[in-house]
C-alpha cells in the first residue's frame, strides 16, 4: 500500500510532485554499502563477570572476571571483533574475537578495577 501511496499519490507540501519520485530524483534512495557489521550494545557485567552478546541467533558468554560484576559496560561490535569498554569511564576492560563454534568465549586481556591511573 505504502508503495502505491508513494508512487501514486501526489504531495501538497511537495509541489504536486509524487514521493517516490522525488526521493529518487534526489539520490537519498542511494545507501553506501558497508561490507562490515557495526553496533553498539550496553549492557551489564553479570554478578559472575561475563557480559553476553548475541551473534547469529546464538548468545555468547564473554568472561572478562568477576571483579567487573554489576558494571554498566559497552560493547563496540566490528563483524567479530568486540571491545568491551566501561560505560561511565570509557576504560577498556577487554577485546576479542568472536569464537562462533564456543558459547564461553575466555577472555585473554583483562583490566584491573583496583589499578588506580597515574
Amino acid at each position: 500500500m505504502e508503495a502505491l501511496v508513494n508512487r501514486s499519490r501526489r504531495q501538497k507540501s511537495l509541489s504536486q510532485r509524487v514521493t517516490g519520485i522525488n526521493v529518487a530524483s534526489s539520490g537519498r534512495g542511494e545507501g553506501i554499502q558497508i561490507s562490515e557489521h557495526f553496533r553498539v550494545r550496553t549492557g551489564r557485567v553479570d554478578r559472575d563477570g561475563k557480559p553476553t552478546l548475541r551473534h547469529a541467533s546464538r548468545l555468547h558468554h564473554i568472561g572478562i572476571g568477576d571483579r567487573w560484576s554489576h558494571t554498566p559496560v559497552l560493547m563496540l561490535i566490528r563483524d567479530r571483533n568486540i571491545r568491551i569498554i566501561i560505560e561511565e569511564t570509557g576504560e577498556l576492560i577487554g577485546h576479542l574475537t568472536l569464537d562462533t563454534t564456543r558459547d564461553y568465549q575466555p577472555q585473554r586481556h583483562r583490566g584491573n578495577k583496583d589499578e588506580t591511573q597515574a
